[in-house]
């Protein structure tokens, strides 16, 4: 249910926060922009979407879904989802 969930769903503030964190597979990437702005990638499909950051979460709603993310360093987990930054 949480892969539907991310596949109709998710979203992209701070300079130091912003990039890429993909998981170990490459079939779930987020984005995050500047302006509160995320694009994800969920194999091959493209959406566009918000975030909020704050108390060491990350909130992200793409298509009215919202997605909490838990921050540690260059890490974003919920559950079984674990992102890491990519460096560019």
């Amino acid at each position: 249910m949480l892969v539907a969930f991310l596949l109709l769903s998710l979203v992209g503030c701070g300079s130091d926060f912003e990039g890429t964190y993909t998981d170990r597979s490459g079939a779930l990437q987020l984005e995050f922009r500047s302006g509160g702005e995320v694009r994800q990638q969920v194999m091959g499909l493209t959406m566009m979407g918000t975030y909020e950051r704050g108390d060491g979460e990350v909130i992200v709603t793409v298509d009215d879904r919202r997605i909490v993310f838990r921050q540690e360093d260059d890490r974003l987990t919920n559950g079984p989802i674990v992102l890491t930054r990519r460096d560019e």
